[in-house]
């Protein structure tokens, strides 16, 4: 895990409250600027990419769109064979 470079809290996993937030000090109210500033970042980035963890994990749709209209085509061929040699009834 690599650490932020202005807060020190390590970016890389779920949001997790120092020590330092918690208890009464001088540095009290900048730790939890500092967190606070840190679950946006992580609500934004959640928000944009998705639960997808890199470009990789994007999933493709165009695969699922070429069956679909294949069987579709098929469906068509088929019920226009049907209709073609059907007998006519008199």
């Amino acid at each position: 895990m690599t650490p932020d470079d202005v807060t020190g809290i390590p970016t890389d996993g779920p949001a997790r409250v120092p020590a330092t937030a918690t208890a009464r000090g001088p540095q009290a109210d900048r730790d939890l600027l500092a967190l606070h500033a840190l679950r946006q970042r992580q609500l934004r980035t959640a928000f944009l990419h998705g639960t997808r963890r890199n470009w990789r994990d994007s999933r493709r749709v165009w695969p699922a769109v070429v069956v679909a209209l294949v069987i579709i085509g098929v469906a068509v061929a088929a019920i226009g064979r049907l209709a073609a040699f059907r007998l006519p009834t008199a």
